[in-house]
């Protein structure tokens, strides 16, 4: 991958998203995460989860956009966020369940569903409250978690991917957090290099991921 030139893209701008922006940042999503349980719980849950990162003070959904559309975005939110958000949610996700069979039937579905289960009724794990590196520990306090980043399928391959990456970073920076980590499915294999090339390191894997973090110092 040739180094890119990440501070020369002048036409591409950065603000927060608006609820009037909901529904184009739905078709980004269907169309970059295709397959995924939250996709596959239909546009009632991701009309709820966007309008969600958008209210949420403790929240940040960013869009990059040009004069004639928006061309992607990037979420996050304070880490422990996902036992608000899916209490928040529940009705969402139990409508989507019942209406959307497929999701029902994905592989992940049952490991899923322990999951945000244990978000809903507050327990806890151990595991989750730190994050241990090899010259420090990230406490969840101080983490921010990288929720999802999605670029238009024609701009692709770009600039802008960085770009929005790395403005989502310095956001987060600003907030005074400590950490940013996120997780990849090991098939997406041109994310992981993204991820990597942007200086994130990689501190645990599984079958299925892997997860980075990137520390501010």
């Amino acid at each position: 991958m040739g180094k890119p030139d990440i501070d020369t893209l002048d036409t591409i701008k950065f603000r927060m998203a608006l609820e009037a922006d909901v529904d184009n940042l739905i078709q980004i999503h269907l169309n970059s995460f295709q397959g995924y349980l939250n996709t596959l719980l239909g546009t009632n849950y991701l009309k709820a989860m966007f309008k969600w990162f958008i209210k949420v003070d403790s929240a940040l959904l960013l869009v990059c956009y040009n004069s004639e559309q928006i061309i992607g975005y990037a979420m996050g939110a304070q880490d422990g966020y996902s036992r608000n958000m899916q209490k928040d949610l529940l009705p969402n996700i139990i409508w989507g369940m019942l209406t959307n069979p497929q999701f029902i039937i994905h592989p992940n579905v049952f490991g899923q569903f322990k999951f945000r289960l244990q978000n809903i009724l507050n327990v806890k794990s151990k595991t989750n409250d730190k994050i241990k590196l090899k010259d420090r520990i990230i406490h969840k306090d101080n983490t921010y978690a990288l929720v999802g980043l999605a670029i238009s399928p024609e701009f692709r391959g770009s600039i802008i991917t960085f770009k929005l990456l790395k403005e989502f970073e310095n956001h987060v920076w600003r907030r005074k957090f400590e950490a940013i980590r996120l997780t990849v499915y090991k098939f997406n294999a041109s994310v992981i290099q993204l991820y990597k090339y942007m200086k994130w390191k990689l501190y645990f894997e599984d079958k299925n991921t892997v997860r980075f973090i990137k520390t501010k110092n």
